[in-house]
């Protein structure tokens, strides 16, 4: 999640057409058709859709508070290899000039800015998932990490692993925060001595929730690869139906028929063993306590001169949050 009054900012320099004049002036980079970029979303990044003969095609901002351009170029790398793999992942669109990345010098800093193709199909909304949807959503996260497995060896990647992860949680928490500053040390002490191997261990989605999803076909196309890190495979479970079963059914159990459809859908691809399940209530925590972090540093005050009349509302959202994740540490 950004900065609110980052957020705030952008979008307040939105026309009625849902434009945003900088972001138009950084299109130019890309094949376009007569227009500029329309507003979609802002949550960890600005989302703009455009037009190019007739396909959708999007752009995303990142404020480069919030990622490295080495990560970011380690994404684009990722994504590339993951679609020359044969993975149905939105592809990375080229500029004018063949470069997968243009760094807008803006208002409000600098931006790492990157279009994607737009994927066939839709999300599944509020529509519980069928028992072959799960066992899908399953099988596409065991494809990918079987991608994954051998991508380091052939293109090393800049992304974070989990453990500096922590340390840059460990690092930005305030002292008054001390429940989670005890539930980060509890987690690096937890996952100090766990062991990893290729076979268990390596780039994860990090962020694999039906949200970022796009179902058109038997594969459900993959967006969003922005959190992709250097974790256990068992992570990305945790991180997915894992998540899934706490919002949708109070708790995490294997046993949940949604989760035995999901885990058989993972296993047609990739074995998983017993010994990595076990460890998902840790990777849950790891989320929760992740989730806090970004979550205490997003909810900025307002500013001076106003804000819109719904910024309230959602950053009173945001605090209930952060006091449900506070409810779970260890």
């Amino acid at each position: 999640m950004m900065k609110l009054d980052l957020m705030q900012a952008v979008l307040s320099e939105k026309t009625a057409a849902g434009e945003v004049p900088f972001v138009n002036r950084v299109l130019d980079n890309w094949a376009h058709e007569p227009g500029g970029a329309t507003f979609v979303r802002a949550s960890a990044n600005f989302v703009f859709s455009f037009k190019d003969a007739g396909r959708t095609r999007f752009l995303r901002l990142t404020n480069a508070n919030q990622r490295t351009l080495d990560q970011i170029l380690a994404e684009v790398t990722y994504v590339k290899f993951l679609h020359s793999r044969g993975l149905h992942v939105a592809r990375i669109i080229s500029t004018i000039r063949g470069e997968d990345l243009v760094t807008l010098n803006a208002p409000y800093g600098d931006f790492y800015v990157v279009a994607f193709e737009g994927l066939r199909g839709g999300h599944l909304g509020d529509s519980v998932p069928n028992p072959v949807q799960f066992a899908r959503w399953g099988a596409a996260l065991g494809a990918l990490h079987n991608a994954a497995s051998t991508c380091e060896t052939q293109a090393p990647l800049v992304r974070p692993t989990w453990s500096q992860i922590l340390g840059e949680i460990d690092a930005q928490l305030p002292a008054s925060e001390g429940a989670a500053r005890t539930e980060c040390q509890r987690l690096a002490a937890d996952m100090a001595n766990w062991t990893s191997s290729r076979d268990n261990f390596g780039l994860i989605h990090g962020d694999f929730e039906l949200d970022n999803l796009l179902w058109s076909d038997k594969r459900p196309g993959m967006i969003d690869f922005d959190d992709c890190m250097m974790h256990w495979f068992s992570a990305d479970i945790a991180f997915s139906i894992g998540r899934w079963l706490i919002q949708e059914r109070g708790g995490f159990d294997t046993t949940d028929d949604a989760a035995i459809a999901f885990l058989t859908g993972y296993r047609t691809q990739r074995a998983i063993e017993p010994e990595d399940l076990a460890c998902i209530p840790v990777h849950l925590r790891f989320h929760n306590l992740m989730k806090f972090a970004r979550l205490l540093t997003a909810v900025t005050p307002p500013g001076s001169t106003g804000e819109f009349a719904w910024m309230p509302a959602l950053r009173e959202k945001l605090v209930v949050a952060m006091q449900a994740c506070c409810q779970n540490f260890a």
